[in-house]
């Protein structure tokens, strides 16, 4: 898989299949889709995020997912209304304030899911006020894949997914095990606290 490029050239990272696969299981066990979801994704599948949170979670999740490329809250609202329940909203917090800016009706969801930039707690409360359901995110990179999660009105910290472990060194936070290829260093400023969770405090390169 290749990083967007937006911090320079794109840089490809090699992924064998069965990482990927434990990349998927891993999910699917932390957002407890035990029961096959119908998922809609507004970040395309060729995204890492959308790649895993949608195809993967179709593969090794049980679920299945809207093909189409729904952007605007319209093409939201009639992609969630077009698959049975229950529904996974798979999204990002600029498309989800958008939808929740619409004024629009927004059929029922039963889970949604965030990711690629950070999602305010205020956002996360009025989604989860007008969805009625739990929002969480996930956090990861291109080079390391999907590594934690959190319920963002639930507090700051980040739990990671099992078998990850995180280890500072030089200035760096190193992520190894689980579903990540070796060791990868991560690109954001990371506080380890004691119970094995996390607090990011934003990227190097703000700095």
């Amino acid at each position: 898989v290749f990083t967007s490029g937006s911090t320079g050239d794109p840089v490809p990272h090699p992924k064998t299949w069965g990482k990927l696969v434990a990349n998927g299981r891993a999910e699917a066990g932390r957002l407890g889709l035990a029961q096959p979801h119908a998922i809609v994704g507004t970040v395309p599948v060729q995204h890492a995020y959308g790649f895993e949170s949608t195809f993967l979670q179709a593969l090794h999740g049980g679920s299945s997912f809207w093909a189409g490329k729904p952007f605007y809250p319209l093409d939201i609202v009639a992609a969630l209304a077009a698959v049975p329940r229950p529904r996974l909203l798979v999204t990002t917090p600029f498309h989800l304030a958008a939808l929740l800016a619409a004024g629009i009706d927004l059929p029922p969801v039963d889970r949604v899911l965030s990711a690629t930039a950070p999602l305010s707690a205020e956002l996360a409360g009025a989604a989860e006020r007008r969805f009625g359901v739990p929002v969480h995110e996930i956090y990861g990179s291109t080079e390391s894949g999907q590594i934690a999660s959190r319920r963002t009105t639930a507090g700051a910290a980040w739990e990671l997914f099992p078998g990850i472990r995180l280890k500072q060194q030089d200035g760096a936070t190193v992520a190894s095990g689980g579903h990540v290829e070796g060791r990868v260093p991560l690109a954001d400023v990371i506080e380890l606290l004691a119970d094995g969770r996390f607090l990011l405090h934003g990227r190097h390169a703000d700095l």
